[in-house]
C-alpha cells in the first residue's frame, strides 16, 4: 500500500466510512468494528459520516493511513505520513506502526518519529547519495 502527501486514494465525493469499507454490507457488527477502527485514528462521533473534502489536512492524514492499515497489506510504501499530524496523532501513528506485522519503507524528515519506530536499519539520502547505516551508528553520531 502507499501513502502519499496528496491523498491520491482518497474519494472526496465520500463519506469517511465509505472510504474505509463497503457500505452495502455494512451490518450493525461491521459498523461498530469500523467505527471502533476509525477511531483508533482519532475519527469518531458524526466525523465518519462527512465527506472527506470537508476535512482538515490532519483529519485526511489520519483516514489515509487508517485507509492503509484497514487492507492487510504486506508492504507500506509511507512518504512524509507524519505531515499535517499534531503531537498526538503522530503517536497513535507510531503505535499502529510498531504493530504492524509488514515491512514499511518511509520517507521521513523526522529523525525521532524513526528513532520511536526501533528500526533496524536507516537510508540516508544526503545531496542525493544513498547511504546505509545501522541505527547505532545514527546514534552515535548524534543524528538519531
Amino acid at each position: 500500500g502507499y501513502y502519499a502527501q496528496e491523498y491520491e486514494d482518497l474519494d472526496y465525493s465520500k463519506s469517511v466510512l465509505e472510504n474505509v469499507c463497503n457500505l452495502s454490507t455494512l451490518s450493525s457488527w461491521t459498523n461498530e468494528y469500523w467505527r471502533n477502527f476509525l477511531g483508533r485514528f482519532l475519527i469518531s462521533g458524526d466525523m465518519v459520516y462527512q465527506r472527506v473534502g470537508t476535512l482538515s489536512g490532519g483529519e485526511k492524514t489520519r483516514l489515509a493511513l487508517a485507509k492503509l492499515f484497514s487492507q492487510n497489506l504486506n508492504v507500506l510504501l509511507l512518504d512524509e505520513p507524519t505531515t499535517y499530524l499534531d503531537p498526538t496523532s503522530q503517536e497513535i501513528l507510531l503505535q499502529a506502526l510498531r504493530e504492524y506485522k509488514g515491512t514499511v519503507i518511509m520517507v521521513s524528515h523526522e529523525p525521532k518519529f524513526v528513532e520511536g519506530l526501533g528500526v533496524d536499519m536507516v537510508l540516508l539520502m544526503p545531496e542525493e547519495k544513498f547511504v546505509y547505516y545501522d541505527i547505532r551508528y545514527l546514534q552515535r553520531v548524534g543524528l538519531m
